[in-house]
């Protein structure tokens, strides 16, 4: 009994938690077509996520053109700047005309206190185009 206990803690602290798909998200120049955003614990803009938590991100979108690969990044923006705070690579045949689903996890510790805007970009390699484009305002705590 304990051992299932101790499984289903771990798989509820590691499983992400999404609210609905977030509403007043802004498009940053999508080429593809952005369905929904979904950030843990955020239903609305501004999103007020906790610094000391991981975050998660999820995309829902259509690609314009069909990729093997694509690469997901998440930027924070604020008055000092754009800082990287992840970049994954997906290799994988990756359809125009077909809803795809990525989820993405940023750790927002250091900006505890700050506001500004998390970028949540879609790439298609080797041209670059960005396909998904999706600005995000937060607070973060």
């Amino acid at each position: 009994m304990f051992i299932i206990s101790t499984i289903l803690l771990f798989v509820a602290l590691t499983t992400p938690i999404y609210s609905e798909p977030i509403i007043g998200i802004e498009d940053c120049g999508s080429q593809g077509f952005l369905a929904e955003v979904r950030i843990t614990d955020c239903v609305e803009v501004p999103c007020k996520v906790a610094g000391a938590n991981i975050t998660f991100a999820q995309l829902k979108f259509e690609l314009k053109n069909p990729y093997d690969l694509i690469r997901t990044t998440i930027k924070f923006i604020d008055d000092e700047g754009e800082v990287l705070l992840g970049v994954n690579h997906r290799a994988s045949e990756w359809p125009s005309g077909h809803l795809h689903t990525t989820v993405d996890r940023m750790n927002l510790m250091k900006y505890s206190g700050k506001s500004g805007s998390l970028k949540l970009e879609v790439l298609g390699f080797p041209t670059m185009n960005v396909e998904i484009c999706a600005l995000v305002a937060v607070n973060i705590a």
